[in-house]
This record gives structure tokens, C-alpha cells and sequence, in this order.
């Protein structure tokens, strides 16, 4: 049964976060607040919004711990797959009626105590009991909050999960009106800083808490070619000593030192002894928030192009086509990139298959390893 002091903090929990204005502050507001409702030792906000806006997958930086000191060296992107309540929101199940779940409802702890997720985090953080809610927006899921208890104390009670459920719309509404407001001003701030910039080039924005907030269809289709050799657009930066060392002054919350900012910086990253990448940073202030933008453009090496044009005798667009098709671009994509269609593309490949005797895109590959 839910008692008149429950009733009484939950009502004061609403009234709190409907007045915060920020993600950080909701956040602090909203794990301290519901440690005291649930009785628990400890809670975590995995905020899955972001990274879904952003185009990328979960990290460490998108959970906020709260009364936990989780040691630096640990990885959630390599536990989150032994995580029975990633599961559970990634699946979807957490939709509908069932927004709230206790961890132990999904799976036994002698199933659990097998796992890294409870090994390198769980028993790391002292946390044997979880009880988490699926925060939700028109569908979309916002982030899953949970609350935690240790191995002395005892699991949630059926009470506590049902109380859970009737916290969860209260937590939906304060924290979509947040993020909607962030987003709309974000989307101002970067309408400003692109209406004055050629879209000839990959173009990434950080915000000043270096998540990713916008990026378009050139930076998305590099992002795709880089993965091929290993790397992310994080691994691209730390290849350039000078470009990391900007990177951190901007990170770093601190004002004086991202006005120390050039204006613009240039340099190139080594991805291999055939390609590199050239990269611009440029610092902009909207509004009084800081954001970084990075212009990035694949580099090839001239010698190894020149040869293949020359031995099969490419014209200038079919060598384009050749290295987009030998980085795995679809017609359509290769398309966009050129400013063709995509029949004009399929009519080029036609050419380069019948002049360098191969029959697909595998073979050209295979090509072009040859002659490395």
C-alpha cells in the first residue's frame, strides 16, 4: 500500500522537476528525490536520447551514477549487450502499461551473477536489488531510471513497482518539456551557424558538452567509410596532435581557455600510408553556448589513384565512381556525393567493369588491394 508520506514526496518530486531547466539539474533533483521514495542506496539515469538524436551508439558519458563512484577503467559499451534491462528498452518491451520493471523479473540472479554486467558494474557499485522506469515521449523512449538496493537489503516490493508505474508519466512530462526546449534552441543556434556555410564538405557540430547535435549526409557517409578501416570520427581526432589538444580546451567547460580557441585550425590525419583526412575546426558562441564545428574531407593518395586511371584508362568521373564504389557507396549514395543520378552512376560502373575486365564491386576491391 502507498502511505500518506509516499504520497506526500511524490507530490513534491512533481512539483521539484516541473520547475528545473536543465537536464543536469532534473537529473540531480529527480535520483535524490526517488532514493528517499524507494528506499534505496543508490540510483542511475542511462539517457538514451542523445544518442539517439545523434546518430551513435550508448556510452559511459550517456549514465549519470549518483552516490557511486564507478572506477574509470569500466566500459558499458561492451557490457550493455549482458544487460537484461538494455534489453528490455532496446526490445521495446518497456512500452505500453509496463514502463516500470524490476530486475529481477527478467532474469534469475543465478543467470545473473554469470554475467560481466553484474561482475565489472553490479557488485562493483554494491547493487544486488534494481528496479528501473522506461521514461517515454510520443512513443520514443527519453532515458530508463532506476533506483538500487544492496545484497543486505531486500528486492522491491510488488507495491514498489506499482508506484513506480504511476511516477513514470509525471517523470515523462517534466523531462520531455527539458529536452524539447533544449533541442528547439539547439536547432536555432545551429540554423545561425550554418546559414552562412557551404555544404561542400562533412560537417559535424558539438555542443559544449561535446555531444554530437548535428552532422549531415557527407559526415554520416564518411563516418561509414572510416568504420571500414577500424576507425570512429573520435579515433580521427586523437590522430592529430593538434586537433586533440583544441578539442580538450574546448571540453573543457572552461571560458577562458576556449576563447584561447583559433578561430580556425587545420590540419590532417594519418589514417593509413594510402589516405588520410583533413580536418577544420572552427569554435562558434550562440546565445552564450559554445559549439564546435569540424569540417572533415577524405585525402587519397594521388600516386595509387594515378596509377589505376592510367592503367585502365578511367576517365576523371569513372576514377571517382571507382573510389566510392571501393568503399562500399551504393549507386544512390555515390549519387549524392557526385551530384548525378543514379543511372549515370550504374552507366559509369558499366564502363569501369568492361575496361578493368571485372564484374562487380567485390572484384574492384579486390582490385585495388592488388595494387597497393
Amino acid at each position: 500500500m502507498i502511505n500518506k508520506d509516499t504520497t506526500h514526496q511524490v507530490v513534491e518530486l512533481a512539483a521539484a522537476i516541473q520547475n528545473e531547466e536543465s537536464f543536469d539539474d532534473f537529473v540531480e533533483t529527480t535520483l535524490s528525490r526517488l532514493e528517499k521514495i524507494f528506499k534505496a542506496n543508490s540510483s542511475v539515469v542511462l539517457n538514451w536520447n542523445d544518442f539517439k538524436w545523434g546518430g551513435r551508439t550508448l556510452s559511459k558519458e550517456d549514465m549519470f551514477f549518483h552516490n557511486d563512484n564507478v572506477n574509470q577503467e569500466w566500459n558499458y559499451p561492451a557490457l550493455h549487450h549482458e544487460d537484461p534491462l538494455y534489453e528490455w528498452i532496446q526490445s521495446g518491451h518497456c512500452h505500453g502499461d509496463l514502463n516500470a520493471i524490476r530486475l529481477s523479473d527478467l532474469i534469475s540472479f543465478r543467470q545473473l551473477k554469470k554475467t560481466r554486467f553484474y561482475t565489472e558494474l553490479l557488485q562493483a557499485m554494491d547493487c544486488r536489488y534494481v528496479l528501473t522506469m522506461a521514461v517515454h515521449h510520443q512513443g520514443d523512449i527519453l532515458a530508463s531510471i532506476s533506483v538500487t538496493r544492496p545484497q543486505e537489503d531486500h528486492d522491491f516490493s510488488t507495491s514498489d513497482v506499482l508506484l513506480a508505474q504511476l511516477i513514470t508519466p509525471i517523470l515523462a512530462n517534466a523531462l520531455s518539456h527539458i529536452l524539447l526546449k533544449t533541442q528547439s534552441e539547439q536547432q536555432i543556434d545551429i540554423f545561425n551557424i550554418l546559414n552562412d556555410k557551404l555544404d561542400d564538405k562533412a560537417i559535424i557540430i558539438f555542443s559544449d558538452d561535446f555531444k554530437s547535435v548535428y552532422r549531415n549526409e557527407k559526415m554520416t557517409r564518411l563516418g561509414k567509410q572510416l568504420s571500414k578501416y577500424g576507425n570512429s570520427i573520435s579515433d580521427i581526432f586523437e590522430r592529430s596532435a593538434r586537433v586533440k589538444r583544441n578539442i580538450e580546451l574546448f571540453k573543457s567547460h572552461n571560458k577562458a581557455k576556449q576563447r584561447r580557441l583559433p578561430k580556425l585550425i587545420n590540419d590532417i590525419a594519418d589514417i593509413n600510408e594510402n589516405l588520410s583526412i583533413s580536418i577544420q575546426l572552427e569554435f562558434s558562441i550562440q546565445n552564450n553556448k559554445a559549439y564546435l564545428l569540424v569540417y572533415m574531407e577524405r585525402n587519397s593518395d594521388i600516386g595509387q589513384g594515378s596509377d589505376i586511371q592510367q592503367d585502365y584508362d578511367l576517365s576523371q568521373r569513372e576514377y571517382q565512381i571507382y573510389q566510392l564504389a571501393i568503399n562500399g557507396l551504393s549507386s544512390q549514395e555515390m549519387g549524392k556525393e557526385l551530384a548525378i543520378s543514379p543511372w549515370s552512376v550504374k552507366s559509369h560502373l558499366k564502363n569501369i567493369y568492361k575496361k578493368t575486365g571485372v564484374n562487380t564491386r567485390i572484384q574492384l576491391s579486390q582490385l585495388a588491394s592488388a595494387s597497393v
